[in-house]
């Protein structure tokens, strides 16, 4: 099989690539590279967020949200924290009405977080309440105290306009430069060998073990922060991540199994399972045809 269709041939002009921030264009070629400075560490928490839907309508969403932090003194792990909540976000004419259910252990402000009614005028006009869980459960991540929080702090949803700055590393981004690629790959063409870190515009990049494959963007970095991330990257699992982030997000992880059991529970429930089964009955016929071709059926 030949793949050439799928990838046009483009000319890429490296002399002029950049990327825009607000009216700022910062110039790839521009950008400078430094060293890391190791600096003594501190105690930090460490901090990551998992969530499943159970079960969506366009009337309602129930979803698993879970929260974990690691705690970490120099480079030993001290102890860790996990929260898990189921959630229901149910849609009315003018508002969405959000509520939880701790699974165990109580938090106070993950709780507060996740019980509230939102009005739909905040929010985009396709919100549905399947969408507002990813946004709701950064709002529980950010809830817990300080700390290093997986995922960018560049949050753009309505619902987290008033998020405070944490510091944050991100996995993922789709920042582009004016010749529509990824900024990290333009930039690791430029990058020297080892361990660094570059400022472009607002955001710091960095390229955390010798060995690492990847660039993560961090943000509300400073050099007390680059040089922690920097010691808890030596880690075989994932060179150049820190280790306490890998294990919160394992932590954090619903798995199919865990949302599956969830759904049969809200499917024997003789109120609510009723109630669902009548809802997703009059909107979606897709649980029959997975029961014709898995032999499973919920609701």
């Amino acid at each position: 099989m030949q793949f050439s269709s799928l990838f046009p041939d483009a000319y890429i002009d490296r002399s002029t690539e950049a990327i825009a921030f607000r009216k700022t264009n910062v110039r790839i070629c521009d950008v400078a590279f430094s060293e890391i400075t190791p600096l003594a560490v501190g105690a930090l928490r460490w901090i990551d967020g998992g969530s499943a839907t159970i079960i969506s309508t366009p009337a309602r969403c129930v979803a698993i949200i879970r929260v974990v932090a690691v705690q970490t003194n120099a480079l030993e792990r001290t102890h860790i924290d996990g929260w898990t909540y189921l959630v229901s976000i149910t849609s009315t004419a003018a508002t969405f009405i959000v509520r939880c259910q701790p699974v165990g252990v109580d938090h106070k402000e993950i709780a507060s977080v996740l019980t509230r009614e939102i009005e739909k005028a905040t929010l985009p006009e396709d919100t549905t309440p399947e969408s507002l869980v990813d946004p709701l459960r950064v709002l529980a991540e950010r809830s817990v105290g300080n700390g290093v929080i997986d995922g960018s702090s560049r949050l753009l949803h309505p619902l987290l306009a008033e998020v405070a700055k944490r510091p944050a590393i991100a996995k993922t981004s789709e920042l582009l430069t004016n010749n529509g690629r990824p900024l990290a790959s333009a930039l690791q063409e430029r990058a020297p060998s080892g361990v660094w870190y570059a400022r472009v515009g607002p955001l710091v990049l960095v390229r955390l073990h010798p060995h690492a494959s990847h660039i993560f963007i961090v943000e509300s970095a400073n050099d007390e922060l680059l040089s922690a991330l920097m010691a808890w990257s030596a880690d075989v699992t994932f060179y150049g991540y820190p280790y306490p982030l890998i294990l919160a997000d394992q932590l954090a992880r619903i798995t199919n199994q865990e949302r599956d059991m969830w759904r049969a529970t809200l499917a024997c429930d003789p109120v609510y399972g009723m109630m669902l089964a009548k809802e997703l009955r009059s909107t979606d016929a897709h649980d029959v045809l997975e029961h014709i071709l898995y032999g499973k059926q919920m609701f």
